[in-house]
């Protein structure tokens, strides 16, 4: 906690900030370590549609490979964060995707009502097109785009029935929790998690998609095949250590139960 406070503290009196927001996704992993440190602030619980963050997820590059991944990604943070809330009770304002997309400044200045902050004007838009932004990234193309007001409910257009049946049986529970409609019953009894060989493999297969295009840029063979086998190597250490990390939160949020 003491590095992640200097790093945000020192860059806070770089740009003259009075306070740091974290979009980390995974912030609610620490939500308790950061509650207690810091004693004050509370936490912005956005949440979006689970069929519509598996379409999501299917365009991103070394994303996900398949959308029953992503459910039980969701259902896993939407669980954890529910746990925050009643459990811990943390102070968290929570936000539906849908409804900040259809009407940002109704959402906007309720959040920021809720956590002190002055309204302004500019809350509302996005990145000047003049600030740096890399247009050739994928995760970050949008950031000077309008908001995208009817970005929801486009996993229609990528999902046949069965995929949101499946989808929506996984994550059932937290689904109903947060009032979103079904569409399907929702009772698809499938395989259980994947093992962690399948996910390094899985993560691997997209890794070299993503690379397949340097076989028409006139690298040689050689190099391709050896950038191949590099990637392959951080991604499958890379999966290794963060299963190490999930099981050693996992066994946190356990003992902190039990006290």
């Amino acid at each position: 906690m003491e590095y992640f406070d200097a790093t945000y503290s020192a860059y806070s009196e770089k740009v003259g900030a009075d306070r740091i927001v974290c979009k980390e996704n995974e912030i609610f992993d620490y939500a308790c370590e950061l509650s207690n440190y810091y004693g004050t602030g509370g936490f912005i619980y956005l949440h979006r549609d689970p069929r519509d963050c598996a379409a999501s997820w299917m365009n991103v590059p070394l994303g996900y490979d398949d959308p029953v991944s992503v459910a039980r990604l969701w259902k896993r943070e939407q669980n954890a964060c529910t746990l925050l809330r009643q459990t811990f009770d943390l102070p968290v304002i929570p936000v539906q995707y849908g409804e900040l997309i259809s009407d940002p400044e109704s959402e906007m200045t309720r959040v920021l009502k809720a956590i002190g902050e002055e309204v302004e004007p500019a809350c509302f838009s996005t990145a000047d097109p003049s600030d740096e932004v890399r247009a050739d990234d994928e995760y970050r193309k949008n950031l000077d785009q309008p908001i995208m007001s009817s970005n929801s409910k486009k996993y229609r257009e990528q999902f046949d029935e069965e995929t949101v049946w499946r989808i929506e049986s996984i994550v059932k529970e937290p689904m109903m929790r947060l009032g979103y409609k079904f569409e399907t019953d929702a009772d698809w009894d499938g395989p259980g998690p994947r093992s962690f060989s399948e996910r390094v493999f899985s993560v691997l297969g997209r890794a070299w998609k993503y690379l397949a295009p340097e076989l028409n840029s006139g690298t040689g063979e050689e190099e391709i095949s050896e950038h191949a086998d590099d990637t392959a190597r951080v991604l499958a250490s890379r999966m290794e250590l963060r299963e190490e990390l999930y099981t050693k939160r996992r066994q946190e949020w356990y003992s902190r139960n039990k006290e």
